[in-house]
């Protein structure tokens, strides 16, 4: 999940890792009563398989050191993990008051991961570390930086404070300021509720995620602690809402958003999420307020517009469960809830007019007194015009050019694979077009331009504009549009890819489109 243009999951790998690193201090740093920053030099170097207690514990009981072990370890991650045992959970919930850290670090030590090392498999709990230690591949190299808590039972209790890729780590990786510290526990904590969710509806594929963070909460699963569910951990309210259940009683989407309590005195940043992924926060410009939960996932261009609807669709559907989702976009905006960002305007048509998008909204047609439980959405990008999107109550983005995107064509995510097929298929036949071009043949122009900008190539520029010179009318609105009509180039050049794909209509609809479309006058 590209970041997938501009902001769209959340962090890229190696910012992921790097919070990784940092999120160490926050864990043992931020949340204890130690003013010592972690440094690699004080974990000796070892194996796994050495760290052994002295004894083992009567009967499974759990027995902590007076001082942790600590411990420097190089593994391979199998790229695999799990919820921590009740057993696990009990013995670290004892390591954490013991060692006074703040209850809430026992829910972003939730998960443990499997590491292997000479062959053996380890089962580790690791400070939540977001998508950093998800996302790593199979068979990754790996450093621990592992505290020997005591045992339980003849086995060891070990907790993974830091788990980074590669086997080199310095201690520069783990520096970090206080408020950094706070925003990476957050973060982590943020990511716990969205591995609760995913669990939650594994287990219960029938109604999708989870209502509420009861659900996962001691009541429920007990995913998560009560301090999450219904505190203020870390000083941050954690707001959690699913979608509205569709006819299969299944709740396909959800959001969070995470916002300070204390922020006239900390300007603490607010956190944004669902089931994507997280967003980078955004930090507030002014006022006595956090950034608000719709404004925080930043730029609403392409598909974070999107995701921005998305949010404030269901949080009027929470907000309205007789009524479901809302019968028009309006009623999001400041005339309504307010939850849009204010430069988001519905429009005379019913439509959201946002800086970047045009996004149509429509709810799905109910029965006499029944909630809206579904709805469809359209976007159009006003910087890409011949690029289109469509969501409904599914959360999942399906992506079109030249024409209404709807919920048969592709994903987004699917589209981005096709569009990195174009550029490889583009690099193996540029050479070929490009020496027809040299032989006199102005359709190999077109088609020699096209591929070389398609591999970011400044070459496609002269081509066109040497083909326009020859009298080519397509290679004029490809070369002569921008900047000032950039929507010309866009249809122009999103219709060739059509074609170039085997579309016939894709082909059909550039042949009309270039005969009716005449450059203007520069401005």
């Amino acid at each position: 999940m590209s970041a997938q243009a501009v902001r769209t999951r959340a962090w890229s790998g190696s910012a992921l890792w790097a919070a990784g690193l940092v999120f160490v201090a926050a864990a043992i740093h931020a949340a204890t009563a130690v003013a010592e920053q972690p440094r690699v030099r004080d974990y000796t170097p070892s194996t796994l398989a050495a760290i052994r207690p002295a004894s083992a514990a009567a009967d499974g009981k759990v027995e902590l050191l007076r001082q942790d072990g600590r411990y420097l370890a190089k593994v391979h991650y199998t790229g695999r993990s799990r919820p921590a045992s009740a057993e696990t959970r009990a013995a670290m919930e004892q390591w954490i008051r013991v060692r006074q850290m703040k209850p809430e670090v026992l829910t972003i030590l939730g998960s443990e991961f499997a590491f292997q090392e000479s062959g053996r498999e380890y089962w580790i709990p690791v400070l939540a570390l977001g998508n950093g230690i998800v996302a790593a591949a199979a068979n990754t190299p790996v450093t621990l930086l592992l505290h020997h808590a005591g045992r339980i039972g003849a086995e060891p209790l070990l907790v993974a404070v830091v788990a980074a890729p590669g086997w080199e780590l310095r201690d520069r990786a783990l520096e970090m300021d206080a408020r950094r510290e706070r925003h990476a526990s957050v973060r982590a904590l943020v990511e716990t509720v969205r591995r609760c969710a995913d669990a939650w509806r594994e287990a219960h594929p029938q109604r999708g995620y989870p209502r509420s963070l009861a659900e996962v909460g001691p009541q429920g699963d007990g995913c998560l602690d009560a301090g999450v569910v219904s505190g203020s951990p870390f000083n941050y309210r954690i707001h959690y809402q699913a979608g509205p259940p569709d006819a299969s009683g299944a709740a396909h989407i959800y959001s969070i958003c995470a916002q300070p309590t204390d922020f006239p005195t900390t300007r603490a940043v607010t956190y944004v999420g669902d089931e994507e992924g997280i967003f980078p926060p955004m930090e507030a410009q002014s006022g006595d307020q956090p950034t608000s939960c719709g404004r925080a996932w930043g730029p609403g261009s392409y598909h974070i517009a999107a995701r921005i609807v998305k949010y404030c669709l269901i949080e009027s559907a929470a907000a309205n469960l007789a009524a479901g989702y809302p019968k028009e976009p309006k009623e999001l905006s400041a005339e309504g809830s307010g939850c849009l960002p204010a430069d988001f305007r519905p429009d005379a048509e019913g439509a959201i007019e946002a800086p970047f998008d045009r996004l149509r909204y429509r709810p799905k047609a109910a029965g006499q007194g029944a909630p809206v439980r579904g709805f469809e959405l359209w976007i159009q990008s006003k910087t890409s015009p011949a690029n289109f999107l469509y969501m409904d109550e599914r959360g999942v983005l399906h992506a079109a050019l030249g024409r209404d995107a709807r919920p048969d064509d592709p994903t987004l995510e699917e589209e981005n694979e096709r569009t990195e097929k174009d550029r490889e298929r583009a690099r193996a036949e540029v050479e070929r077009y490009r020496a027809g071009c040299e032989g006199g043949r102005k359709t190999d122009c077109l088609e020699a331009g096209f591929r070389y900008f398609l591999i970011n190539d400044g070459r496609s520029l002269k081509i066109w504009e040497d083909t326009c010179a020859a009298g080519v009318k397509e290679a004029c609105l490809l070369s002569k549009s921008r900047p000032f009509q950039f929507e010309i180039f866009e249809w122009t050049f999103n219709l060739r890819r059509l074609c170039f794909r085997g579309d016939a209509d894709g082909c059909r609809r550039l042949e009309e489109y270039v005969a009716r479309t005449e450059l203007k006058s520069k401005p």
